[in-house]
């Protein structure tokens, strides 16, 4: 994933493999609870905030975003926003073109996370470019209203160590993937 660069992080290092740990539930074969959402997942509840987070998006971007209903089968995200490029300052360091974004709200522990959107929103389909400083921002802003956290790349990029490793052999896990991406 890129880097937000000249953003401090809003919680220590320390803070964040605290929090992690503690939502990451062991899974089992089979079964969702665990894996794809917490044991005590509510599905209305979440669905809520994900509306509301699009509500905020909206505002915050100054165009309508369109949600849906999670959560996503086989993933531990709940759902995608995306915002059109035409609206974000977040460009491609080579093409200079304007990149749309992709926003996740996490079954697990009220979490989100943004990204560019340019193939996907796996960080692992090569480089991806910074998020500006003022999309960050605004995504930023809009989820701590909504009591989410927002958390940054560069924990989401550090290799999962958790108890459901077993679920991305052989493939190397990252907390993005544990968090945010089909299991």
């Amino acid at each position: 994933m890129g880097d937000v660069a000249g953003i401090e992080p809003t919680a220590d290092s320390e803070d964040w493999w605290s929090l992690l740990g503690a939502l990451d539930e062991p899974g089992r074969l089979g079964r969702a609870a665990g894996l794809e959402v917490p044991s005590s997942f509510d599905r209305a509840a979440t669905q809520n905030r994900f509306d509301q987070l699009v509500k905020g998006l909206s505002k915050a971007f100054g165009c309508p975003l369109v949600g849906g209903h999670g959560p996503q089968q086989d993933a531990a995200r709940f759902g995608v926003i995306r915002i059109p490029a035409e609206v974000t300052r977040t460009y491609d360091q080579q093409s200079g073109a304007r990149l749309p974004l992709a926003v996740m709200l996490s079954n697990f522990g009220a979490l989100t996370t943004c990204l560019p959107y340019r193939f996907g929103p796996a960080p692992d389909v090569g480089p991806t470019p910074p998020v500006h400083q003022e999309d960050y921002r605004r995504i930023e802003q809009v989820s701590a209203e909504l009591q989410l956290r927002l958390v940054p790349e560069y924990i989401l990029d550090a290799p999962y160590d958790g108890p459901n490793e077993w679920v991305f052999e052989p493939m190397e896990a990252t907390w993005f993937r544990r968090f945010f991406d089909y299991l």
